[in-house]
């Protein structure tokens, strides 16, 4: 009997301490660039060709690998857990409301796998079903996702946008509301859900929205020469006209990666706006008399650069607000006139605010509205009034850790606003400027928790290695004490100038319930701290993001909170330069890392699907010095061999758009070669894409995944083989 046990035991610690790669090794086919001087070897750029057969073949093989993660124990429980934990629960989302007070909104209920379209004429109006995917090329047997609608001024259309399964490029067709049948001309080549949605023209005939002539992402021009075209409604879909473009306006500073998008701010406004936009906070704006829209010349005029650090405008008759961090990076909030715009001196409204960022900003006929955000993480609401720049504070029903305001426009009464916090899901209010009161907007009555309670949120901020002040956000179960058998979780994005709002993420409601403890590190390359933090971490300052998430990650350990064999790092997207450049730094630091969909071969990004779009943010080859700076921040070409590095997963999608799946499948062949015990797991959606339209039983199964994979590498005994 002893000598069983003895057996079993030993067993357990060579199973439980040995990787888990059993695919094959994938063949190494070196392709050397040179660059400035420096020569670059890449033995996997094969995997950038996704008809490769030995490609996939390997895909698929680590795919089924990955499936190790089924065998976990604790695994099952927990994915009923969060399946029961939904089952009841009906999602609204992509809400718009209408000028008259309609409401048009996604419902999904868990009985069904995606969401249908709904229809209120008032709040108290009992709704009715306007559209079900479901419905839609029935005859090609595949499954279309809503993920987009815009309805028309007099809420008598609706555009809506659908893409099939992940795939996010999507088409366009017109739902009639009274009758609630849908028209038989189907826009295709488009994606509203990014591209700045559809405007409806004032007269309801037709609306603008971004055609994309190329949407194979095998082509070479897939994403490039966008333009802003009219469709009037009710001619053949074919047969819609340029507005705004590279080839119609080509007297303007337009490259062939920027997105070409128009936008009309409200019915009455006698101005259409155009930018050349992508993925960088500034654009270059234009605009036009409205009138022009239906004459056979657009004339449009320059009205402010990139330069100007402007983003986001308001407008009002010919007033036109905007937020600024031109000599203010925590944004001052300007205004100027269209018919003779001063963007060097304008008005200042609210000035910068050296605490807080300006964050969001909206008009109604009762005057500005502003929030103002701390490190990314603690909001609050402000009225203007006079004398500017005074500002009324306005109490909300609840203290916010994230606010969204919006209205529909300077000639209405309402505000809206949509909060949420760490641990609390998003809410609906709008405020009543005469009574000084808000009121709830609930669509559909919540069965399950809205909120995870008894927890302990921490928000402080630690010095970096040089000094800079990072913030970071610690959320705990009440009763946790702080040692080193806590298992961690620590998050963080640092890129666009994007912040790491307080949102109840599913990971982090569901790794707190089950006792971990979980980090969001608020980088520099965010938006926390305006616009200074976005460019400390931005192209050649990029290094700054990993290495805040290093030393967030050291205060953790230092003070007690946890040690590094039980800590997991997690992201998504352009967050893989920062979790993936740190552990492959410090490997020491940690012992689970997953990424979905992540950004970890940058120095290839430029020559991949919507790559030029990025050298906004991440730098060119082409530059001596952003060169050198790819480079630093190429996770793929930063591993060292022989070196043991955490156990790593990751997920990617076949059809994503915005990150090819060769960055995950790169690092993964990389880490398995550089030493023979790196676990590397990966799991590839042949149907996906980037995850945003992905349907909800599949979010659950990956949301499962991760957690299991991480409790699984940091020990937790009920989540091992």
């Amino acid at each position: 009997m002893t000598r069983v046990l003895l057996i079993l035991i030993l067993f357990f610690l060579f199973y439980s301490c040995t990787p888990v790669n059993t695919s094959s090794k994938p063949p190494k086919i070196t392709v050397i660039d040179e660059y400035h001087g420096h020569q670059m070897k890449d033995p996997y750029r094969y995997m950038e060709n996704l008809k490769d057969t030995v490609l996939l073949a390997w895909l698929k093989e680590k795919t089924e690998e990955a499936s190790v993660l089924e065998t976990i124990e604790g695994r099952a429980a927990l994915l009923q857990k969060i399946e029961n934990s939904t089952a009841g629960n009906t999602r609204i989302s992509k809400l718009k409301i209408s000028d008259n007070g309609s409401f048009f909104y996604l419902k999904k209920e868990a009985k069904n796998a995606v969401a249908k379209l709904y229809f209120r004429p008032s709040l108290t109006a009992d709704e009715s079903l306007l559209f079900d995917p479901a419905t839609y090329k029935t005859h090609e047997k595949k499954e279309y996702v809503l993920n987009y609608i815009k309805p028309s001024w007099d809420s008598k259309k609706v555009a809506v946008g659908l893409t099939e399964s992940d795939k996010e490029i999507s088409e366009i067709v017109i739902v009639d509301v009274p009758s609630k049948t849908v028209a038989p001309e189907t826009l295709t080549h488009n994606w509203p859900a990014e591209l700045a949605g559809i405007n409806w023209l004032p007269d309801n005939s037709g609306f603008i929205y971004v055609h994309i002539p190329v949407v194979d992402k095998n082509e070479k021009n897939y994403l490039l020469n966008t333009s802003s075209v009219l469709y009037k409604l009710g001619t053949p879909a074919n047969q819609v006209t340029p507005i705004f473009s590279k080839q119609t306006n080509s007297n303007f500073p337009i490259k062939e990666e920027d997105f070409c998008i128009t936008r009309l701010p409200d019915q009455k406004c006698q101005y259409i706006f155009a930018s050349t936009s992508g993925a960088t906070s500034y654009h270059d704006y234009y605009y036009a008399a409205i009138q022009d829209i239906y004459g056979k010349t657009i004339r449009w005029k320059p009205l402010f650069s990139k330069d100007d650090l402007i983003k986001k405008i308001l407008v009002k008759e010919d007033t036109l607000y905007y937020l600024s961090s031109k000599n203010a990076s925590n944004f001052k909030l300007c205004k100027t006139t269209l018919s003779n715009p001063d963007f060097e001196n304008p008005t200042v409204v609210v000035p910068e605010d050296p605490n807080q960022t300006i964050t969001d900003m909206a008009l109604t006929k009762h005057g500005l509205y502003i929030v103002k955000t701390k490190n990314g993480v603690q909001a609050n609401l402000y009225k203007v009034v006079a004398p500017a720049p005074h500002l009324q504070k306005i109490d909300l029903p609840r203290s916010s850790g994230y606010i969204n305001i919006f209205s529909k426009g300077a000639r209405f009464d309402k505000l809206w606003l949509q909060t949420e916090g760490w641990t609390s899901k998003k809410e609906l209010y709008n405020y009543d400027a005469n009574t000084d009161s808000f009121n709830k907007i609930e669509l559909i009555k919540q069965t399950s928790p809205t909120a995870i309670e008894d927890v302990v949120i921490e928000e402080i901020e630690i010095p970096a290695r040089d000094g800079t002040l990072i913030p970071l956000s610690i959320i705990y179960k009440k009763g946790i004490k702080k040692n080193a058998a806590n298992n961690v979780l620590i998050s963080s994005y640092g890129a666009y100038g994007l912040s790491g709002t307080p949102l109840m993420y599913p990971i982090l409601k569901h790794w707190v319930e089950l006792g971990g403890v979980y980090a969001e590190a608020h980088v520099r390359g965010g938006g926390e701290k305006g616009d200074a933090w976005r460019r400390a971490g931005y192209k050649t300052t990029k290094a700054n993001s990993w290495r805040d998430f290093i030393d967030c990650t050291r205060y953790l350990v230092n003070q007690k909170y946890t040690s590094p064999n039980k800590i997991a790092a997690w992201t998504a997207s352009a967050g893989g330069v920062c979790v993936g450049r740190a552990f492959i730094e410090a490997p020491e630091l940690y012992s689970a890392v997953m990424i979905r969909s992540g950004v970890l071969n940058p120095l290839r990004s430029e020559f991949s699907r919507n790559g030029k779009n990025n050298i906004k943010e991440f730098g060119s080859v082409k530059d001596s010095t952003e060169f050198l700076a790819l480079r630093a921040m190429d996770s793929y070409h930063a591993i060292q061999n022989n070196t043991r590095y955490p156990a790593v997963y990751l997920t990617a999608g076949i059809n994503d758009a915005r990150v090819p799946v060769s960055h995950s499948s790169k690092l993964i062949a990389r880490l398995q070669d550089a030493h023979p015990e790196n676990t590397a797991l990966l799991s590839v959606d042949f149907n996906g894409g980037h995850s945003f339209d992905a349907a909800q039983q599949k979010r659950n199964k990956e949301l499962v995944d991760f957690i299991t994979f991480a409790f699984w590498q940091l020990g937790k005994e009920d989540f091992q083989p």
